[in-house]
C-alpha cells in the first residue's frame, strides 16, 4: 500500500475549496483515513481503491482522474504503474473458476417412510 504525497492532496482540496472532511465525503472515504494518510508526521498507507477514489474526486473538470491518482502518490514507481494501467482502478476480472465434471447421477436420500416403526409382538398382543 503506497503512501500518499500529503501536501498535494491538501492543495488540490484547497483548490477546489474543500477541507479534507468535503473531501472525504466527495470521496465516499472516511474521514479519518484521508486525515491520517495525508499527515505530515508518520502517515499512513493507503490502498489503491482508495487513491483512486481520490483521483476522481480531486480531478477537474476534464482532467484525467488516473494522472490525478498518480500525482498524489508519493512513491514513484507506484505512480507510474498508475499512469501505465487503463483500468481507473476497477478491478481486474476475476480469472475463470474451475468447474465440477459431471460423476454420475447422485444418490437418492430420501427422508419419507412408506412404512412405520416395526412394532414389538409383545406389547400388541396386551
Amino acid at each position: 500500500m503506497p503512501f500518499l504525497n500529503g501536501q498535494k492532496v491538501r492543495h488540490r482540496a484547497a483548490l477546489r475549496g474543500w477541507d479534507l472532511h468535503k473531501l472525504a465525503e466527495t470521496a465516499e472515504l472516511p474521514v479519518r483515513a484521508v486525515q491520517n494518510s495525508t499527515r505530515a508526521v508518520r502517515p499512513q498507507t493507503m490502498k489503491i481503491t482508495r487513491i483512486y477514489a481520490l483521483g476522481r474526486a480531486l480531478a477537474l473538470p476534464g482532467e484525467d482522474a488516473v494522472t490525478v491518482a498518480a500525482e498524489i502518490v508519493a512513491d514513484p514507481t507506484v505512480a507510474a504503474e498508475i499512469r501505465a494501467s487503463n483500468n481507473d482502478g476497477v478491478p481486474d476480472t476475476p480469472p475463470k473458476q474451475p468447474t465440477r465434471t459431471n460423476t454420475g447421477p447422485t444418490r437418492r436420500e430420501t427422508t419419507e417412510q412408506t412404512k412405520g416403526p416395526r412394532r414389538n409382538n409383545a406389547e400388541v398382543a396386551a
